[in-house]
């Protein structure tokens, strides 16, 4: 993985990055500030900022990514589908849709 190490190029990416994991997930910037429990302005400044280490993890647990999904490229080759699990449709759209789903399965395997 290649980013561009200056502090500008790495914000338009995470924030490219951030949307892109947002719409997979069906969330709005709104929606995601709602579920971090900060206002959608706050989250927008830090997204633009020179967000905290905590903001980062805050977004990535809400988004249900490693930190690190939030400043990787678009993948190359797209995942998109539906994967039915104990009768109920998971839209998978990325790598780590269908990551999060194998986990949870895994989980649910263990109880």
């Amino acid at each position: 993985m290649y980013l561009c190490n200056t502090p500008i190029a790495t914000t338009v990416k995470m924030k490219a990055r951030i949307k892109q994991l947002c719409k997979e997930r069906g969330k709005t910037f709104k929606t995601l500030a709602d579920e971090m429990n900060i206002r959608a302005e706050s989250l927008s400044r830090a997204i633009n900022g020179n967000p905290s280490l905590s903001t980062l993890q805050n977004i990535a647990e809400a988004l249900n990514v490693p930190v690190s999904e939030l400043f990787a490229p678009e993948p190359e080759g797209n995942v998109y589908g539906v994967i039915v699990v104990n009768n109920q449709p998971n839209r998978i759209q990325s790598m780590s849709d269908l990551e999060r789903l194998v986990n949870l399965s895994k989980i649910g395997q263990s109880k």
